[in-house]
């Protein structure tokens, strides 16, 4: 990538997260750091 347009790219990556963080992480909260 040149630097054009890179939040255009990015924007998947960030969705990608999201979703996983409201539909796993939110939903089902972990009790330490190693069951997560």
């Amino acid at each position: 990538m040149d630097g054009k347009g890179r939040a255009l790219d990015n924007i998947y990556i960030e969705r990608f997260w999201r979703t996983i963080k409201y539909n796993h992480i939110y939903l089902n909260p972990a009790d330490n750091g190693l069951s997560l």
